[in-house]
């Protein structure tokens, strides 16, 4: 930094050095207060779904597996939960609380990560990390139920954010092919979930690509102006990832639904505050 009165160059390494490190430091302390008040009030914080997540959770461990056909599933099969973070806590800690808090520790670690791999993707830069400490905190009452006491979707948050910043990625990433395949697995495990990977990120990236595609080529002749390869491999992956995620809607509502006991999509309503609809819809609960 240049002091003007002196014509000397001031030494500001350590105000440098902290105004980096700020966003971080807040990351970390959001993160921390957020399980530590899981860790000291969670107990508190227990409705039917989550009873029914850790009783689910412990009978997988009895059983030893991932899915069971002793269950009935309610709304939709548990392929893309926490659960299995759940059946861990129970196998490293005899209270059920403490398995909680450590499947939510985790649970929010993920969603933290895979946030801030979206942001470096979308080159957010700092701004990326300070939204990640906003994320690292209940900043609605959908979100601290999704995130933090119950979880059930927060597993879906993860692959959303990391689908997009693989589908972002394709624009300047020399490995190309090995994005792909990780785009088409993970997108059809997002479907074997259920719909709602295709209604809130599969279709509408699809569809958002498509336009930018369409718009492109009615602005250029040739089609090789229109599609760059910054263009032209995103719109790739956009496209991978809706095929996969029907097609594993497709496994989920043909096969799985007649090994397993679940209730299907169209049979299923919502109700819930006119205040949390929006968030609800953009999360997928709606």
């Amino acid at each position: 930094m240049w002091d003007g009165m002196n014509g000397m160059r001031k030494d500001t390494g350590c105000g440098e050095g902290f105004l980096r490190a700020l966003p971080w430091l807040l990351l970390a302390a959001a993160y921390a207060a957020s399980v530590g008040f899981f860790a000291c009030y969670g107990m508190h914080n227990l409705d039917a779904d989550m009873s029914s997540e850790m009783i689910y959770a412990d009978l997988l461990n009895r059983e030893g597996r991932l899915l069971t056909d002793s269950w009935y599933y309610s709304s939709e099969l548990r392929t893309v939960s926490p659960v299995p973070l759940y059946q861990l806590g129970l196998l490293l800690f005899d209270s059920w609380h403490a398995a909680r808090v450590f499947g939510t520790a985790l649970m929010l670690a993920g969603i933290l990560a895979s946030f801030l791999f979206f942001a470096r993707r979308a080159k957010m830069g700092e701004a990326g990390v300070y939204m990640a400490a906003v994320l690292a905190m209940p900043f609605s009452e959908v979100y601290a139920y999704v995130g933090f006491l119950n979880g059930g979707y927060s597993v879906y948050l993860m692959l959303v954010f990391v689908l997009l910043g693989l589908v972002l990625g394709l624009a300047d990433t020399t490995r190309r092919l090995p994005a792909l395949a990780l785009i088409a697995l993970l997108s059809f495990w997002g479907g074997t979930g259920g719909v709602r990977m295709m209604l809130f990120l599969a279709v509408p990236l699809a569809a958002a690509y498509a336009l930018e595609a369409f718009d492109a080529m009615r602005r250029h002749e040739r089609l090789k102006d229109a599609m760059p390869a910054r263009l032209r491999w995103p719109l790739t992956g956009a496209m991978v990832a809706a095929a996969m995620t029907a097609l594993g809607y497709l496994l989920n509502d043909r096969l799985l639904s007649g090994l397993y006991d679940y209730v299907q999509y169209d049979q299923t309503g919502l109700a819930m505050p006119q205040s949390d609809l929006f968030f609800a819809q953009l999360t997928g609960i709606a």
